[in-house]
């Protein structure tokens, strides 16, 4: 019996228009399309969700309904899962309903994606956040590369 499971893509900024990811509609479904020919066949879309970028999200679950509708409408062989990558400076922030639209595949049990790399933080080290009580596990993303 082969249990091996289709690719993943558990880090992905390919909500369009919202923060360093993608730009525009066309170029997701590009990164879409590339995505699927390379095999992956889930993606779970984790836009930035802190005070430089998102705050809202319910904006980020409505251009995620949207997004999807395309990737769909385009054909892709890749299914989208709302999610967020929660800055250091919202934790505490958000309510439980708000945490919950971006916890990754929208179950309470999910983890949700915690960047810990910031870069008006000084010298862009990581920095140490404490994550809410009641939230079930983290996937702590480690700090992404900053231009300089």
């Amino acid at each position: 019996m082969n249990s091996t499971k289709p690719p993943t893509e558990i880090h992905c900024h390919l909500l369009p228009g919202v923060d360093d990811g993608a730009r525009d509609l066309d170029e997701s479904l590009e990164m879409a399309a590339v995505a699927a020919a390379d095999g992956t066949r889930a993606i779970v879309v984790t836009p930035h969700v802190r005070s430089d970028f998102v705050t809202d999200v319910w904006h980020v679950r409505d251009g995620f309904c949207e997004l999807r509708k395309a990737v769909v409408a385009s054909g892709l062989a890749v299914d989208l899962h709302c999610g967020g990558e929660l800055g250091h400076d919202l934790v505490g922030r958000l309510t439980q309903a708000e945490l919950e639209v971006i916890a990754v595949f929208g179950a309470p049990w999910a983890y949700r994606v915690l960047g810990l790399g910031y870069p008006q933080a000084g010298s862009g080290s990581p920095r140490s956040a404490r994550v809410l009580s009641g939230a079930a596990g983290q996937n702590l993303a480690p700090p992404e590369p900053w231009g300089g």
